[in-house]
């Protein structure tokens, strides 16, 4: 079966590209041929590259363009990408553009496959730049929704948000991850308290409480401190010079070095915000940091709110603790709990990783890419029934 993969990013950025690149390999009984859009080809050659994406740019020009293309659904150019794909099944990412595209391949009457990794509609909620044309990207999202012939969405919260919200049963695909690396064993440091954090920080001020519960912290051990950062994040940045003294900033690292550094630490630092506008996306989208923090397997501190996805694992796996308050004290206060987490036993991680980033859910997925790309009465009677 050849399959036509679509993403409006580049295989070489980002968490989603990663999830995708994890799952490809297993899925080797299907043609699958990976087209996106980009500012430039992706360094790695892999894929088809059908151009620049239809949103971005310069701030006057994007919000005419985009303006133009959700008010209308679909554009000439949207018509041009789909016309760029021949494919026995369409497997496309709800994102921005995909969004439209999965629109215009579904009235085409193609078969489309939908994969989604945060909410597109609190994706546009929580922007600046795109707020306005939320109710927009809504109407579209559940218009592909209803005509898709399958979905897949990235964490339990998500699942039970679409089948309330659309009357749809998506499949549940995380990130696939084969084994628990082995790493050297964790020696706790007498004099230094190292806290690991890889990826986008969502809130400053939040963090920035985070960092001042943490010295204190430090101070009432007797230790210093130290924040071990890996990759980019203009949020983790604002609060980086206020306190630089704190940071060892390791920049963009494979995934394999960053997981050796993060096993160094003493524990792992993930946050969901507790604000308003980010509760639809914490209680459906699921950190792609946490299948890193899972390998790296050191305590991993949840500063999220209690309905978030990533509070669920953290108690349902037990490897680490959950931090609802963006109050000082109270961060302190769960600084203190953590360290009842301090040598956690390998095999909770291998339950998570099992049960979160483990085969069935491939083999979920492809027979669900196997079925969505048969005609329909080709299917076996139990799934036309």
């Amino acid at each position: 079966m050849r399959i036509a993969l679509f993403t409006p990013f580049s295989p070489d950025i980002g968490g989603g590209s990663i999830q995708l690149k994890s799952l490809l390999p297993q899925l080797a009984e299907f043609d699958i041929n990976w087209y996106y859009l980009a500012a430039a080809k992706a360094a790695s050659g892999v894929g088809t590259w059908l151009g620049p994406q239809l949103m971005g740019g310069s701030l006057l020009k994007d919000l005419s363009r985009s303006s133009r293309l959700w008010l209308t659904g679909t554009s000439s150019r949207i018509r041009e990408i789909v016309a760029q794909m021949d494919a026995d099944l369409y497997w496309v990412v709800a994102m921005n553009e995909g969004v439209l595209v999965a629109l215009e391949l579904s009235a085409s009457g193609k078969p489309v496959h939908l994969t989604v990794h945060d909410h597109p509609v609190s994706v546009f909620q929580r922007s600046t730049r795109y707020r306005l044309l939320s109710p927009f990207m809504s109407r579209s999202l559940s218009r592909v929704m209803r005509s898709a012939k399958s979905v897949d969405v990235i964490s339990i919260g998500m699942r039970d948000f679409y089948r309330e919200r659309f009357g749809i049963e998506p499949l549940v695909v995380y990130r696939y991850v084969q084994g628990l690396p082995r790493l050297k064993e964790y020696v706790n440091s007498t004099d230094v308290l190292r806290v690991g954090h890889i990826g986008i920080i969502y809130n400053a001020n939040q963090f920035t409480e985070f960092v001042e519960a943490l010295r204190a912290h430090g101070r009432n051990l007797g230790v210093s401190v130290k924040l071990v950062k890996i990759g980019r994040s203009r949020e983790f940045e604002k609060v980086q010079k206020d306190h630089p003294d704190l940071v060892e900033d390791l920049g963009e690292l494979p995934e394999k070095a960053a997981i050796e550094e993060l096993s160094k630490c003493n524990f792992l630092y993930c946050m969901y915000p507790d604000t308003p506008r980010f509760e639809v996306f914490r209680r459906t989208s699921q950190p792609m940091k946490l299948s890193t923090y899972i390998q790296a397997q050191r305590p991993i501190f949840a500063h999220t709110p209690e309905d978030s996805t990533l509070a669920a694992a953290i108690r349902k796996y037990r490897i680490g603790s959950v931090c609802p308050s963006s109050e000082r004290q109270s961060i302190e206060v769960a600084l203190k709990e953590l360290q009842q987490f301090e040598q956690i036993p390998r095999e909770r991680f291998e339950q998570a990783r099992t049960e979160l980033l483990g085969i069935a859910q491939v083999r979920n997925l492809e027979n669900t890419l196997r079925c969505s790309g048969m005609p329909y009465e080709s299917r076996p009677t139990s799934l036309v029934s």
